[in-house]
């Protein structure tokens, strides 16, 4: 089906049916019946309708409308109490994207044609809103286009994507001299018509403003957020060809290395908030997380995991701590570590680390910051969503007292099968003189080398990046490294040279001495490969042995800790 731009517009009328209010096109009044509300999800199902998204904050799907016309209708859920009180104040996200489509479809804008906008309410408070368009049935997301198209390993010709990227450079031009500036550019809401002309149409104005004119600033904000979302496909070439057909060669468009270099800039800083952004999300409720009051209890936990479960854990830590302190892995005033198995007795063991607030300076401190146990929730799942590390972060749970914190306790997976690097180190090639020996190292040392690699190309700061911090696990002739003790880690900072110098120190200083400096010099070489920074390879060598002879080498090993010199070049 082609665009339905086109189409000969129809009178809107006010409407309501039980809790519902808004607006509908009149040829559509009979389509919103009392069972069709009801029970939306079904009713579209019944339709012979598809469902294109489902969230914890949207659902959205395409059903046959009258006439052959299909529909978009799209549900926003209310998370909390909170939004329900903001939108005492503020017009729904339906509402909102009713009206700014109802706006630019006046001004001539490519934009699906809104046909409808409803709010359910329940005692004067929004309990969901409805936007409903047309839709443009043979239409793609223009970032999943852009990849099947242009992607790795595609034969399209270089002609189709230039003239593509060329009409998004107009279209977004025109949006922008409309005073349209959208808070969500990126190329997923913007569809392309197969079918029809090829014309490209801007969906999801929920986040978006109409304003008088738009700055500079605010267009290179958007134009970012767009390359940002097409980072994969798109070359500096393709770049310059969008700010060419945006700018008509024109003004400041027309000095397009300046511009390129101003838009990277703001895109590493979208690409910051944006993982930064998704971080938190472990911090709220989302599909994979859940946060909520329990008793004297805050619990931040994992979907998958129950929290009479989670609460059997810390009775069981509590257990080893009163019955067995000996089975503990570390007992200082501030910080209780212990492996428990829940079931009891089972193989699924757990880490539970149980962090103490003795003074009342420490508890003071954690009010105008995340506490330790926090920053290690966050950062233990943003590792794991990276696929960096590989044990599973169940929950961080807090227990507060006057809005002060009493304890807390985060808790991750942690199988038997791991071990600190630095007894592995000691297990594995300690004593391994054979060719065999020597050939399983020296993969050892690179998979290890581009794991840290990635880490710090991922921007990620391990502030404590010692052996006896990091665990692996042998598995069919290649290694899984997973991070612990993550109180210092920082996320979404750049990894600079003083940083990275700092962790290869760490790591220098904490590796036993067997390990000879040709070992250092190929983990140094491996490391560089994926992360390179700056300087003469002999120069970072110099420094590293320079920094690493100040502190010497201390390790862990089965007998305690162990203390040695530098290893001399």
């Amino acid at each position: 089906m082609g665009s339905p731009t086109n189409r000969k517009p129809v009178p809107l009328a006010r409407f309501s049916v039980k809790r519902f209010r808004g607006f509908v096109r009149e040829d559509l009044r009979g389509v919103f019946t009392d069972d069709f509300l009801e029970d939306i999800e079904a009713a579209v199902w019944r339709a012979g309708g598809r469902i294109i998204k489902d969230s914890r904050v949207r659902w959205a799907a395409i059903f046959p409308g009258p006439d052959g016309q299909a529909l978009f209708i799209k549900k926003f859920r209310i998370k909390n109490w909170k939004e329900r009180l903001k939108y005492l104040l503020l017009p729904s996200r339906a509402m909102k994207e009713w009206n700014i489509s109802l706006a630019l479809r006046q001004k001539g804008m490519e934009i699906p044609n809104p046909v409808g906008a409803m709010e359910k309410t329940r005692w004067g408070l929004l309990d969901e809103s409805l936007y409903i368009s047309e839709a443009i049935e043979d239409a793609q997301p223009l970032i999943d286009f852009f990849v099947e198209r242009f992607g790795e390993g595609s034969s399209k010709g270089d002609g189709e994507k230039k003239r593509l990227i060329a009409t998004l450079g107009r279209t977004v031009r025109r949006l922008h001299d409309g005073g349209l500036f959208q808070a969500d550019m990126h190329a997923g809401n913007f569809l392309i018509n197969k079918g029809g002309d090829g014309a490209l149409h801007l969906i999801d104005l929920h986040r978006a403003q109409i304003r008088k004119s738009l700055s500079r600033r605010q267009r290179l904000w958007n134009i970012a957020q767009l390359f940002y979302s097409l980072n994969s496909v798109l070359d500096q070439g393709d770049k310059g060809i969008f700010l060419e057909a945006y700018g008509e060669k024109r003004g400041p468009f027309s000095r397009l290395k300046t511009l390129l270099v101003r838009i990277e800039g703001i895109s590493d800083s979208i690409k910051r908030r944006h993982q930064r952004s998704r971080a938190k999300r472990c911090l709220g409720e989302s599909t994979l997380f859940t946060s909520h009051r329990w008793k004297a209890y805050r619990l931040y936990r994992s979907r998958d995991v129950l929290r009479e479960t989670l609460l059997e854990m810390i009775n069981a830590h509590r257990d080893i701590v009163e019955i067995q302190p000996s089975r503990l892995l570390k007992n200082s005033p501030k910080t209780v570590v212990s492996m428990v198995e829940i079931p009891r007795g089972s193989d699924l063991r757990t880490c539970v680390k149980h962090y103490r607030y003795p003074t009342a300076w420490g508890k003071i401190k954690d009010c105008f910051r995340y506490s330790k146990g926090k920053t290690s929730w966050v950062a233990a799942n943003e590792l794991f969503r990276r696929g960096i590390s590989h044990l599973k972060p169940l929950a961080y749970i807090e227990k507060r007292r006057f809005g002060l914190l009493k304890e807390s306790f985060f808790i991750t997976e942690s199988p038997p099968d791991y071990l600190e690097m630095d007894r592995y180190l000691i297990k594995s090639f300690g004593n391994g003189r054979s060719r065999d020996s020597v050939t399983k190292k020296r993969a050892f040392i690179q998979e290890f080398a581009r794991c840290i690699g990635r880490l710090h190309r991922s921007e990620i700061f391990h502030g404590d990046l010692k052996t006896c911090n990091i665990l692996t696990r042998e598995r069919s002739g290649h290694w899984d490294f997973s991070f612990i003790d993550l109180d210092a880690v920082r996320l979404g900072t750049e990894v600079n040279v003083r940083k990275a110098l700092k962790n290869l120190v760490q790591i220098n200083c904490s590796t036993p001495g067997f390990l000879g400096y040709g070992d250092r010099i190929r983990f140094l070489k491996w490391y560089l490969e994926i992360y390179p920074i700056p300087g003469q390879k002999r120069e970072l060598v110099d420094t590293i042995y320079e920094e690493s002879r100040k502190r010497g080498v201390v390790y862990v090993s089965p007998e305690g800790d162990v203390t040695e010199e530098v290893l001399r070049k």
